[in-house]
């Protein structure tokens, strides 16, 4: 599976879709549309009061898609310099604190300056995931994997059905052996996306560490016969080698 948090640059993108909803309740001051292929960063003075809620989505649409173009021309700069302004305008911003913590990070500001910034988007809308999702990217990359996975927990609890984010969750507990999480993790993953090998797989070796051998070979099945399915042949016949192992006997080398 794609692992959605590789980086600050990669959050930035991938919070849109995730935070639709949340949307509503952010920027109403609009970043200026690019004019001849030049991105304004000035932010139109706009009263919240007389701001409607489609309105709103769509300045709050509009001001991602102008971050996400200063990220693309990687104008660091002028993406602090944008959500500094709309943060002036309305200190609830939480979008623009997550977007100013991404210009921090790649201006070369401290670890600390970073995480202060998402950790007031957080503050600022407690109900918008892509914040806590943007800080669990931010605990990726410093490697403190409890505190993204605590992060994960938190944008579930907003957006339980976010197959992507469980995904995530479920690869960083593999990656800690949490086996019992991985577990858990992998049933609802499945629930959520029954066609999907991944989850049965990463459930059959949290299984088999945990020496649930019956289980395993049932979810190594399945893992096959959905991998054939989307003509993934060659995985399909990695996987039966490990079946045979199993039956064998021999599980060693295979978490």
């Amino acid at each position: 599976m794609k692992n959605p948090v590789k980086t600050l640059a990669v959050i930035a993108t991938f919070i849109v879709s995730v935070s639709s909803a949340s949307m509503a309740t952010e920027t109403s001051r609009e970043v200026g549309a690019p004019v001849n292929g030049v991105i304004s960063t000035q932010i139109e003075d706009t009263s919240p009061e007389s701001v409607s809620t489609a309105e709103s989505v769509q300045k709050a649409e509009n001001f991602t898609l102008r971050c996400e173009a200063l990220i693309e021309h990687e104008n660091y700069i002028g993406l602090f310099e944008v959500c500094d302004r709309a943060i002036e305008n309305d200190s609830t911003n939480a979008m623009a604190y997550v977007y100013r913590g991404v210009a921090r990070y790649y201006l070369g500001e401290s670890k600390v300056a970073v995480l202060a910034d998402l950790n007031l988007a957080v503050e600022a809308d407690p109900n918008f995931s892509a914040a806590y999702l943007a800080r669990a990217g931010f605990f990726e990359i410093t490697n403190q994997i409890e505190l993204a996975i605590a992060d994960y927990k938190s944008v579930l609890a907003l957006e339980p059905d976010n197959v992507e984010v469980i995904g995530a969750l479920v690869n960083r507990n593999t990656e800690l052996k949490n086996w019992n999480d991985v577990v858990e993790g992998c049933s609802y993953w499945i629930a959520l996306a029954p066609a999907e090998p991944a989850p049965y797989y990463l459930r059959a070796m949290a299984e088999i560490e945990l020496g649930d051998t019956t289980s395993a070979l049932e979810d190594l099945e399945a893992t096959s016969k959905l991998l054939v399915a989307q003509n993934r042949n060659d995985e399909s016949n990695q996987i039966k080698v490990i079946i045979a192992q199993l039956k064998s006997g021999n599980s060693s080398g295979l978490g």
